[in-house]
């Protein structure tokens, strides 16, 4: 669990949009479009929350919507009202019961996260919305996760 008063946070009534790297942990209550870096700390994706691009962390949380590639140095949790487009990669992986992921899972030795190369060069460059629009969901069908 994070701590949300040292935490980053991205609120409801924030769109976020391009590279961004955070020095601490992170919990997105809206929408992000882009590269999230956080090496060293916990990005959180609560439920009603749509992240639609990269994110690199020690740890990542997911409860919300997560559209692209998740890497994680330790471990990546997907809770019960999660949903992952895209590729997972960490060295630990939890599915909860009711979580639902596309795409392709990759359980391997620790994986260091890195900061993009678009990233370096932009170091943080951020664009603000104030009025998002939802993105359309995708024609692929979802499977749920169960524990037999």
């Amino acid at each position: 669990m994070v701590d949300r008063k040292d935490a980053f946070v991205v609120p409801p009534a924030l769109h976020v949009r391009g590279e961004v790297v955070v020095r601490q942990d992170v919990v997105i209550e809206s929408n992000f479009e882009g590269t999230l870096c956080a090496p060293l700390h916990v990005v959180t994706v609560e439920a009603g929350a749509r992240v639609m691009g990269e994110v690199d962390a020690a740890a990542v949380v997911v409860n919300g919507t997560v559209v692209g590639q998740i890497r994680a140095g330790a471990k990546i949790v997907v809770g019960p009202q999660g949903l992952v487009d895209g590729e997972v990669r960490a060295p630990s992986i939890v599915f909860a019961e009711g979580a639902r992921v596309r795409g392709t899972i990759n359980q391997d030795a620790a994986q260091p996260a890195t900061v993009s190369t678009k990233a370096k060069a932009a170091k943080v460059r951020r664009s603000f919305v104030s009025d998002p629009r939802p993105a359309a969901d995708a024609d692929r069908a979802t499977f749920p996760l169960s524990h037999s």
